[in-house]
């Protein structure tokens, strides 16, 4: 899987994780166990409403950039490449929704070039069993809501707690580990996920030592307004070629 593949995958365990919590005291994080430093922190997420998030990523081929809006159930992000590819993703009672650039359809999604030259600028709208190029539903719309965001930064164990740093601006304490389960990144790849001393709330995940790639993912507007609708007249995914699971 592409490292791009990884960033649409999907991005859970979350109820059994938050029950790890107990009564730890957020405010004292740097003297709980990282499990439940980072149970606090996966328990946040799951319950957050709104958030704001942006990935910057590199990868052997170049680098990639995100940024969108995700809430409980959906969202919105915009992908862009060091080299002008460019799609943008929705993810609308859910249904997904993919436009892009010429290049973007075809190095995001693989869609076929004649495909993407007629359908760049269009809104395709993605249901489950149907593909866009050869990416999934699931790929596609994955890594957009706020469950999904917690697996893609949640580092896996020994875990280590990392001294107490200022992040954005607020006091912090980092989680430490393997990368997320199911990125197939070496071991020498160590992932941390930041989080604010007071309150456990996610502010920044980073990777690296990754042969070749970086990820790193800020969050931050918590809470904040997101407005979502479905874009009108968006082509059905059914439509396009390879568009059907067998």
């Amino acid at each position: 899987m592409t490292h791009r593949g990884r960033i649409l995958a999907a991005l859970a365990g979350l109820g059994l994780l938050a029950g790890c919590i107990g009564d730890a005291n957020a405010s004292q994080l740097p003297g709980q166990p990282p499990s439940t430093v980072l149970a606090a922190a996966l328990a946040t997420l799951a319950a957050g409403a709104t958030a704001h998030i942006d990935i910057a990523a590199t990868t052997p081929q170049g680098s990639i950039t995100c940024s969108g809006d995700t809430t409980a159930s959906g969202g919105w992000q915009v992908i862009k490449s060091g080299t002008g590819q460019r799609v943008v993703i929705m993810l609308v009672n859910g249904v997904g929704y993919v436009a892009g650039n010429i290049s973007g359809l075809e190095r995001f999604l693989d869609v076929p070039g004649d495909e993407a030259r007629s359908h760049a600028g269009q809104w395709i709208a993605v249901r489950p069993g149907q593909l866009v190029g050869e990416h999934s539903y699931r790929d596609i719309t994955g890594g957009i809501a706020l469950p999904a965001v917690a697996s893609e930064v949640t580092p896996t164990g020994p875990l280590t707690l990392t001294a107490p740093a200022i992040v954005a601006g607020q006091p912090a304490i980092g989680v430490q580990g393997r990368a997320p389960a199911g990125q197939h990144f070496p071991p020498t790849a160590r992932a941390t996920l930041y989080v604010t001393i007071n309150g456990a709330r996610p502010l920044l995940y980073e990777l690296s030592g990754a042969s070749g790639y970086t990820d790193q993912v800020t969050f931050s507007n918590w809470g904040g307004s997101v407005q979502l609708a479905a874009p009108p007249h968006a082509i059905p995914a059914g439509t396009l070629r390879q568009a059907v699971l067998t």
